[in-house]
């Protein structure tokens, strides 16, 4: 027993790091406004919801797809302050056909490449 709660540990954490490590990540998202800027959601509407804000220069690629689930590479400079992160630049984007019975809405956010973050 005291095995599955260590082995539990260590794969949230190992999660949770590589969420908030910088780098190239393949995020399946929901296009939101949210403070007059374009943003993905990762996880809408659970307690585990990531916002992403994007570049202002960047944030226009995805007006077109405001309400909408879509795929997009994106790189992640700074690192993230709890679940809010930063994305510096959008890869091509594809709009996804949202499936209602997927966890979070079917979305995610998985590590491509791990980068050096920018310090302030």
């Amino acid at each position: 027993m005291e095995k599955l709660k260590l082995l539990t540990t260590l794969i949230c954490l190992t999660s949770s790091t590589l969420a908030l490590s910088c780098g190239d990540y393949l995020i399946k998202a929901q296009v939101i406004m949210k403070d007059g800027v374009s943003s993905l959601v990762v996880n809408p509407g659970t307690k585990s919801e990531i916002n992403l804000k994007v570049e202002f220069k960047e944030s226009s690629k995805l007006s077109p797809y405001i309400g909408k689930l879509i795929e997009t590479t994106a790189r992640m400079d700074k690192e993230m302050d709890e679940t809010l992160g930063f994305l510096a630049t959008l890869g091509p984007i594809k709009i996804l056909v949202p499936n209602p019975l997927a966890n979070a809405k079917g979305t995610s956010m998985n590590i491509i490449k791990k980068t050096e973050c920018i310090k302030n």
